[in-house]
């Protein structure tokens, strides 16, 4: 485990229900090495958030409550005090929330909120955190930092909030970055500054990045290994260059297949028909088979096993030997 900065091991999160408990997250692990960006892909409702806001426990329980194992270098954070997992949030583990304008303070100003996470984890007077917020403020792209760390979110642009919010998220240089949809609310080219930042960033300070998106254009970009969920299951893994290449899942290939192009190449599965089962009433068998073109008699009755395919991880009968008993 040496080699990886993040382990995520048989997570499984459940949601307390008056009747039932409801499976949101179920039994997924996967692992980020160091100075490694893995994107977690799927519509929404897969799960991808509440698997990110996992890591650091930052999940009300109750009503959620997480099982498996979660392992940050060769700590287990799921077990740790809550005291302990204060220090490493914001420290060890930053994070970017999917909308910032609703993640700030909308009363304080910008720059205090992002001094105090200096203040909390290292002590340092007021004068000293200032200057570094000033020197991060210009770093992420902020032209004049003394003036723009005196504005309120509501003062700065969608594009200029994202960038304080990966001020705030990196300003003591974490181990991890866990950025959760940071360019849904952008327009193209805010986005591509964005994505142009977080990459520069993670070369500067050698990050490890969980990114979470439903584009699968910005996958292609910034990683080097996909992620794909689907109704809080893992369906396929993958280096970024063979999937976009040859895709295995059904699913997968819908999802490509859904991002706009000049020129299709995958053509046997133009688009996926219907909507991502509710938690509620996750079908049997295989959860994508209703909306699956390809599906057989076993994918409605029995959930498939991950399948090794060279180096890479498939969850689906159309790899597998023992389809041929049931199809």
């Amino acid at each position: 485990m040496k080699d990886y900065l993040l382990t995520v091991k048989n997570l499984t999160i459940t949601l307390a229900d008056k009747e039932k408990d409801i499976k949101i997250v179920d039994d997924i692990s996967y692992s980020i090495k160091k100075n490694e960006t893995l994107c977690m892909v799927g519509e929404s409702g897969c799960g991808k958030t509440v698997s990110a806001l996992s890591i650091t426990r930052l999940l009300p329980s109750p009503p959620f409550k997480i099982d498996g194992q979660i392992f940050l270098e060769d700590r287990e954070i799921l077990s740790l005090p809550i005291e302990e997992l204060y220090k490493i949030r914001g420290k060890e583990i930053g994070f970017i929330f999917q909308e910032p304008l609703s993640s700030f303070n909308p009363v304080e100003k910008i720059g205090d909120q992002i001094a105090e996470v200096v203040r909390i984890h290292e002590n340092f007077d007021k004068k000293t955190s200032k200057e570094m917020v000033y020197e991060l403020l210009h770093h992420v792209g902020f032209k004049n930092p003394k003036i723009q760390y005196e504005l309120y979110p509501h003062e700065l642009s969608g594009g200029m909030r994202q960038r304080a919010m990966i001020a705030m998220a990196i300003i003591l240089k974490p181990k991890l970055l866990i950025a959760d949809e940071p360019t849904t609310a952008l327009d193209v080219t805010i986005q591509a500054q964005v994505l142009n930042l977080i990459e520069k960033l993670k070369d500067e300070y050698g990050l490890s990045i969980l990114f979470i998106t439903h584009n699968l254009g910005i996958v292609a970009q910034i990683s080097e290994n996909v992620l794909v969920l689907y109704a809080g299951q893992i369906v396929e893994y993958s280096r970024v260059f063979e999937l976009f290449k040859d895709p295995l899942h059904p699913y997968t290939i819908g999802l490509l297949n859904s991002v706009p192009s000049l020129t299709k190449i995958y053509s046997y599965n133009k688009s996926i028909q219907g909507n991502p089962p509710e938690p509620t009433n996750i079908p049997s068998g295989c959860p994508f088979h209703p909306r699956c073109n390809r599906k057989m008699k076993i994918c409605e009755t029995k959930n498939p096993p991950f399948i090794k395919i060279e180096n890479r991880y498939v969850k689906c009968w159309l790899y597998s030997e023992e389809k041929n008993a049931h199809s």
